[in-house]
C-alpha cells in the first residue's frame, strides 16, 4: 500500500500540486475561475507551450536547445519587417519558420558532425541570433501600420471568444503528441534518449533524428516569435528572450509526471499550465511582482520534490 501511494505521488504529484493551487487561488479570489480569466491564462501560456513543446522534442533524444529565446526574438523582427515590406502573411511565416529550421540544422550539424555538445552549440547559435537582431535593429523596436491579418495571429479571437493562439497551441500540441507517441520517428527518438549506443546497434539513424529534433525546436521557436510580434503589435529585439527559462522549467516539470524522468508533450503542457496558473493567481491576489519570482521558484521546487521523492527525476 505504501509503495502504491509512493508510485502515485511520484507520477501524479505535480498534477496534485496543480489542483491544490487552483483550489487555493479559487478561494483567495473570486475572479480566478471566471471564464474571461481562464481564457486569459490560456492566451498567456499558448506561446510558452508552443516554444516549450519544440524544446521538449529535441530533449527526447538527449539534446538541448539554448537558442530558442534568441531565435524567437529574431523571428519577431524578421516577421514584422517582411509584413511591412508588403510580403503576404503566409509566405512571411513560412520564411521565418525556415530561418528557425536552419538554425536547428546548424545546431544539428555541430552536435552530430563536429561533436560539440548541444548545450554549447545552441548557446553559441543563440548569441549569433541575438547579434543579428541587434545588428539589424540597432536595439530599436520595429513599428508600422500592420494589417488585420497580422494582428489576428496574436490578437484575434475565433468565434469572438477563443484567442487565436490558443487554437494554434492545441493543434501543435496534439500534432506533436501524435508524432512522438504514434510514429516510428517519435519512438526512435525515445529509443535514442534511452541509449544512443543501443540505438546505433539497432540500425536507427541516430544523427538524423537528433537533427530533426533540433530543427523542430528551432522552427517552433521562430513560429512563436511570429505570434509574439503579432500580439505585441511590433517587433521587439528582446521579446522572446524570457521564454527560454520558462520553457526549461516547463519541460523539466513535465518530466515529473505522465512519463516520469522522460521529456513528454503532455507533461510539458502540465508544466506550462503550472507556470501560467502561478503567474495569474499571484497577480490576482496582489502579490508584488518581485515576490512572484520567489514564490514561483519555491512552488516549482515543492512540486518537483513531491513528485521525485525517492526517485531520480532525470536519468541518463
Amino acid at each position: 500500500m505504501k509503495q502504491e501511494i509512493k508510485n502515485i505521488t511520484q507520477k501524479y504529484g505535480t498534477i496534485l500540486t496543480l489542483i491544490i493551487l487552483i483550489i487555493v487561488f479559487s478561494i483567495a479570489t473570486s475572479t480566478f475561475l471566471e471564464v474571461r480569466n481562464l481564457l486569459n491564462i490560456l492566451a498567456h501560456i499558448a506561446m510558452l507551450m508552443i516554444i516549450a513543446s519544440g524544446l521538449t522534442v529535441c530533449m527526447v533524444p538527449g539534446d538541448f536547445d539554448m537558442s530558442i529565446g534568441s531565435i524567437a526574438s529574431l523571428a519577431g523582427i524578421l516577421f514584422t519587417s517582411l509584413v511591412l515590406k508588403k510580403v503576404p502573411m503566409f509566405p512571411s511565416i513560412v520564411m521565418v519558420i525556415i530561418m528557425g529550421a536552419v538554425f536547428g540544422l546548424l545546431a544539428g550539424f555541430l552536435v552530430t558532425k563536429v561533436r560539440v555538445s548541444a548545450f554549447i552549440a545552441t548557446l553559441a547559435l543563440g548569441q549569433i541570433a541575438t547579434g543579428i537582431t541587434f545588428m539589424y535593429t540597432r536595439g530599436q523596436a520595429v513599428f508600422g501600420d500592420f494589417n488585420s491579418s497580422f494582428l489576428f495571429l496574436g490578437q484575434g479571437r475565433v468565434f469572438k471568444v477563443i484567442p487565436t493562439q490558443v487554437i494554434i497551441m492545441l493543434i501543435i500540441t496534439c500534432a506533436l503528441s501524435f508524432f512522438m507517441e504514434k510514429t516510428k520517428a517519435g519512438k526512435y527518438m525515445y529509443a535514442i534518449g534511452g541509449s544512443i549506443r543501443a540505438s546505433y546497434l539497432s540500425g536507427i539513424k541516430v544523427n538524423l533524428y537528433r537533427i530533426i529534433g533540433l530543427m523542430i525546436s528551432g522552427s517552433l521557436a521562430a513560429f512563436t516569435g511570429c505570434i509574439l510580434a503579432s500580439r505585441l503589435g511590433s517587433g521587439q529585439p528582446t521579446a522572446g528572450d524570457s521564454y527560454l527559462m520558462d520553457s526549461i522549467a516547463a519541460a523539466y516539470i513535465g518530466m515529473t509526471t505522465i512519463k516520469v524522468s522522460r521529456p513528454n508533450i503532455p507533461g510539458t503542457l502540465i508544466g506550462v499550465l503550472f507556470i501560467g496558473i502561478i503567474d495569474n493567481g499571484l497577480t490576482l491576489i496582489g502579490v508584488s511582482y518581485f515576490f512572484q519570482y520567489i514564490a514561483k521558484g519555491a512552488i516549482i521546487i515543492l512540486a518537483v520534490a513531491l513528485s521525485s521523492r525517492g526517485s531520480t527525476v532525470v536519468e541518463k
